[in-house]
């Protein structure tokens, strides 16, 4: 089974979208035959379930192996892509949602990687943004998070973190022994996952090419119209109250934590306030909250400039 990748595919409502994501893995330069596709559906109300089948009935017999899963009733990210991870048989998962692509060589360039570094089990890459926003993460300030240790990286993510889910390649067995997603979440399931492993001492790695192509839309937390996700920001409440201030072990994460807690309950704030809406009220309250975190001020203006000054440098 060392040779058989397994490809994890999570679905909601995903009609539109999942057949250029199931025909982006077809297309895999390692070839369908060394490919176990899974395929875990959330109950979607569209036709998800009966467009995937039909691609199955037609492309299904290429691959190594292949599942369709459903649910009963919906059970949220963090149990429909634990369904999804359990089912999994190859010994690298790579997961990706049901509206995003893989690029050609996006399995060969994660297996290239892992063949020359032993010691990993969970690598990310950059990936490219397309659809309401077009750009390529992570970010050149984000960079050094890959350079530190686990425990490092552990205290980075109490209080930052960034978009990197999509391009995760995982060993099953480490998905095992830790237990998988905690499906006390039931929209983040990416996250508490990165605590977990860097908690347990697991490095996170990065391949610093492009292999996947992340589609921006409406979503859980990114929407045009609705100011923010209340479940959403609910679940980073308690993601933050796990990390108690006393406790914290320098000045640095005390003064992320407390800039954390102004974001958090900033929001909750303008959320009642706003009824939610993003309107030209909400602008003026961002701005004032952004006002009111001295320290993320600081922190964002690095942030620009560490970015340009990399863009700089490439030209």
């Amino acid at each position: 089974m060392n040779d058989i990748i397994s490809v994890m595919v999570v679905t909601f409502n995903s009609e539109n979208t999942i057949l250029d994501t199931l025909d982006s893995i077809l297309k895999q330069s390692i070839g369908p035959g060394r490919i176990d596709l899974v395929i875990s559906d959330d109950c979607s109300q569209d036709f998800t379930f009966e467009v995937t089948n039909s691609w199955l009935r037609m492309n299904g017999k290429k691959f190594y192996s292949y599942k369709l899963l459903t649910k009963d009733k919906n059970c949220g990210v963090s149990a429909n892509c634990n369904s999804g991870w359990k089912a999994c048989s190859g010994e690298w998962i790579k997961s990706i949602g049901g509206d995003d692509l893989l690029e050609k060589d996006c399995l060969q360039k994660f297996l290239n990687y892992v063949k020359n570094d032993q010691e990993c089990s969970i690598v990310f890459s950059k990936m490219q943004w397309f659809g309401r926003i077009n750009k390529i993460t992570p970010e050149p300030f984000n960079m050094p998070f890959f350079d530190l240790s686990a425990q490092k990286q552990y205290q980075y993510l109490m209080f930052r973190s960034f978009n990197i889910a999509p391009t995760s390649f995982i060993k099953r067995h480490i998905l095992e022994s830790v237990g998988y997603a905690d499906e006390d979440f039931r929209l983040i399931e990416d996250l508490p996952l990165w605590l977990k492993f860097t908690s347990l001492g697991y490095k996170l790695y990065f391949l610093p090419e492009v292999t996947v192509k992340y589609r921006v839309q409406n979503s859980t937390s990114k929407h045009s119209t609705r100011y923010i996700n209340t479940a959403f920001l609910q679940e980073l409440i308690i993601i933050d109250s796990a990390f108690k201030l006393s406790k914290l072990p320098s000045i640095k994460l005390k003064l992320f934590k407390i800039d954390t807690l102004i974001l958090l309950y900033g929001k909750k704030i303008i959320t009642k306030i706003t009824r939610n809406r993003v309107s030209w009220l909400s602008k003026i309250l961002d701005i004032i909250h952004f006002i009111l975190r001295p320290f993320y001020f600081f922190w964002k203006l690095r942030r620009i400039y560490v970015n340009k000054k990399s863009l700089f440098i490439k030209k």
